[in-house]
């Protein structure tokens, strides 16, 4: 069960001038569809849902924020078919996040170190991502 202590919403998030950097960084990135980038739909998928969550972690929302537009274009990319590519588990966690962030809220996680993976590595360790998102939304 989600206790509502591991929910955070965006407007609460005070974003960071060294966060600036990044979130220009994903701004760009994304691809023509609204995705990240990555070498199959799993992995796009997934460095998508990381930067969803860093955008939304930073007070961006689908209604607010000078990234809006494209955590839009990320929610638009990362709908229910989409999941599917990520198997039934991870599209399950995957639907509760995308789910939260179009809500303008986020699970507690260290969000910021996952979106500091993914442009280290252009893409998210996987393992740790799933597994923290799992915590986070109380899989």
């Amino acid at each position: 069960m989600r206790d509502e202590g591991t929910i955070r919403s965006a407007a609460l998030a005070q974003p960071s001038g060294g966060m600036d950097d990044l979130l220009v960084e994903f701004a760009g990135k994304l691809e023509p569809d609204g995705g990240m980038p990555g070498a199959t739909e799993e992995i796009r998928a997934t460095n998508s849902l990381a930067a969803l969550l860093f955008f939304v972690e930073q007070g961006n929302t689908p209604d607010a924020g000078p990234f809006r537009l494209h955590v839009e274009r990320l929610l638009r990319f990362l709908e229910a078919q989409r999941l599917q590519a990520l198997g039934t588990d991870k599209a399950e966690l995957a639907s509760l996040a995308v789910g939260l962030a179009a809500a303008g809220r986020v699970p507690k996680g260290n969000w910021l170190w996952h979106a500091r993976k993914l442009a280290a590595n252009r893409e998210v360790v996987r393992s740790i991502f799933w597994r923290d998102l799992a915590k986070a939304v109380g899989a």
